[in-house]
């Protein structure tokens, strides 16, 4: 997945195999609460498998965002990855 230079930060949280219907407005809000904005999107691992780990990814515009996101989100095994 080739990151957005306007949001060159972001966290991957683990999309589990029963889906995320509980995290995912833990993740917005998450998301929301960026100061400098934030992208979610959803991505799969590795890309041309046919079977994939998914993951949910918040791209921020700061190392600072990225980083809370991680620290608020780590009960959801969130992870920075850029």
């Amino acid at each position: 997945m080739e990151p957005d230079p306007n949001f060159p930060h972001a966290v991957d949280v683990p999309v589990p195999h029963f889906g995320n219907n509980d995290r995912v407005l833990h993740i917005l809000a998450a998301a929301q609460a960026c100061g400098g904005g934030a992208m979610v999107t959803t991505h799969g691992e590795p890309e041309t498998a046919e079977v994939r780990r998914w993951f949910n990814r918040i791209s921020t515009r700061t190392a600072e965002d990225a980083d809370r996101l991680a620290a608020r989100l780590s009960t959801f095994d969130a992870r920075r990855v850029r």
